[in-house]
């Protein structure tokens, strides 16, 4: 008894951490990452936890939302009250959008790229904020009159992505790789006038299908303080999805408003 307690007394040998050192990598590696992120990912299923704040809203209010996205541009995104029942169901296809608004009784209907001109102070998270949060550098280097840099840090790879206009270069985009991973930690977009106007911050990757996704997303709004950030708690990649997924059933009796009339009406 004896050998027992001085035996459970006695201190207890605790494994250092594995320290994982820098990685390098070259300006192509760093691009590579970018192509094979973009072209791993065909499709995306995942129930998503939703929090949204801007200027109007004090509190961020949280949802869970349903989102089904398709590559190169087929997108759902359905929010859900605690009950489960719809409390908005957007769809964007082919260019095209629709949003159902089920207490409003009202279904938007016009060109995505509409959404974008919408004044910030009525619609401070745009579509295309959105998507950049889903990952689609990729998109970028395969325009036209591009440049990309790569600077080294201690702790990171800065990837600097510019486009050319006339004979000046504007920064379009920061991407910041944690050299321990070599995984997307940030990603940072500019205005025309050099300004950092989206901050988007990729955490707590994991693995689902031999695809590495960060499992928590979050896009700041830095002119106006707003932010939206998503946490996925379910996700499943490159399922087949059917063009009826991205179809709204609506009932009789919906009132169909085109977005062209309510950014007119916005305006005025």
């Amino acid at each position: 008894i004896l050998l027992i307690i001085l035996t459970s007394c006695a201190p207890r040998m605790i494994k250092p951490s594995e320290v994982i050192q820098p990685q390098e990598a070259s300006l192509s590696e760093l691009i590579s990452i970018l192509e094979k992120r973009d072209t791993d990912i065909k499709t995306i299923r995942s129930l998503v936890r939703v929090e949204a704040k801007n200027k109007a809203i004090e509190s961020a209010p949280s949802f869970d939302a349903v989102l089904l996205m398709e590559k190169p541009n087929n997108i759902r995104f359905q929010g859900l009250s605690p009950f489960g029942v719809s409390i908005f169901d957007f769809v964007s296809t082919n260019g095209q959008m629709q949003v159902f608004l089920p207490t409003r009784n009202i279904m938007i209907v016009g060109p995505v790229e509409l959404l974008n001109k919408i004044p910030e102070s009525k619609m401070p998270m745009k579509f295309n904020d959105f998507f950049e949060g889903l990952g689609t550098s990729a998109v970028y280097l395969k325009k036209p009159n591009i440049t990309v840099l790569a600077e080294k840090q201690p702790d990171y790879y800065i990837l600097y992505i510019g486009e050319k206009e006339n004979s000046s270069g504007i920064l379009k985009k920061k991407i910041w790789f944690d050299r321990r991973g070599l995984k997307v930690a940030k990603e940072e977009l500019f205005s025309k006038d050099g300004a950092k106007e989206i901050e988007i911050l990729f955490n707590d990757y994991k693995k689902t299908n031999n695809i590495s996704f960060p499992m928590q997303i979050r896009i700041n709004k830095l002119r106006d303080n707003s932010y939206l950030k998503m946490n996925f708690k379910q996700i499943t990649f490159n399922t087949e999805i059917r063009p009826e997924d991205f179809k709204i059933e609506i009932s009789e009796g919906v009132e169909i408003k085109r977005l062209e009339e309510i950014l007119k009406e916005v305006k005025e």
